[in-house]
């Protein structure tokens, strides 16, 4: 029953939305054959088509609003939303998670959710830990370290463990060097 109901609430937008797509098509048809032949006929032909096309969203908005429709675009407020109504909102929803979590778990999302850490942790994400330049580490650090290993196993060389810090490091800058490379010439992150 459910679904009878919403289709015959659908019904009616759909049988609107014809009605308009076809009285805007007739529109641009008149208003077409204005600009070609600027009659006087033509021209209130193309008058009396925008009165209709009008008077049909006139009526429908007032159905919409007397049976408590959805309103539409025009009758909403584009209205933009503040930082500090986003902070208010982040706070709300961040209090709302922490309220469902265990103890430890709360404790800990206080921690790292401290408007210092957070801060910090942005300048951080932004510039040290790219994604190209952490990734680009880890791949010379296993190239490097395979080929170290392989000639340590081969000429009998004890490693130390540095091998692949180190291998990481210089991968990570040649990463982070990449990464810049790229935003210099693209303009975007």
């Amino acid at each position: 029953m459910s679904e009878k109901g919403s289709i015959e609430k659908l019904t009616p937008k759909l049988e609107v939305a014809e009605i308009a797509r076809d009285q805007a098509e007739k529109l641009r048809k008149i208003e077409s054959s204005v600009e070609k032949s600027p009659e006087t006929s033509s021209a209130e032909k193309a008058h009396e088509a925008r009165k209709e096309t009008e008077s049909i969203f006139a009526k429908e908005s007032s159905k919409e609003a007397r049976t408590g429709g959805e309103p539409t675009v025009s009758a909403t407020a584009i209205r933009r939303i503040t930082k500090r109504e986003k902070q208010r909102a982040y706070r709300q929803t961040l209090i709302r998670a922490q309220s469902e979590m265990s103890a430890p778990a709360r404790a800990f999302s206080k921690i790292i959710h401290a408007p210092v850490v957070e801060k910090a942790s942005d300048i951080v994400g932004g510039t040290a830990a790219r994604p190209n330049a952490l990734l680009l580490g880890s791949v010379v650090a296993l190239i490097f370290l395979s080929v170290l290993y392989g000639l340590g196993r081969t000429y009998g060389y004890h490693l130390s463990g540095f091998e692949m810090i180190g291998a990481y490091i210089v991968g990570w800058i040649i990463g982070l060097f990449i990464d810049y490379v790229h935003i210099l010439a693209t303009g975007r992150a």
